[in-house]
């Protein structure tokens, strides 16, 4: 494995706080309709993570 560069882990620290701010506003939000989009930008940024 290969070490990070400081791009890249800057990169995953934006992505985390996407994921914890995406949890936040879905935990909060009462419309079906914007959950289901919540979710799956929240899928997206987890495959982002994942996917290094």
């Amino acid at each position: 494995m290969t070490d990070k560069t400081s791009a890249q882990v800057e990169a995953d620290w934006v992505t985390h706080g996407n994921i914890a701010r995406i949890k936040a506003q879905l935990d909060r939000e009462p419309n079906e309709g914007k959950r289901r989009g919540l979710e799956e930008l929240l899928a997206e940024q987890r495959k982002l993570i994942v996917s290094d």
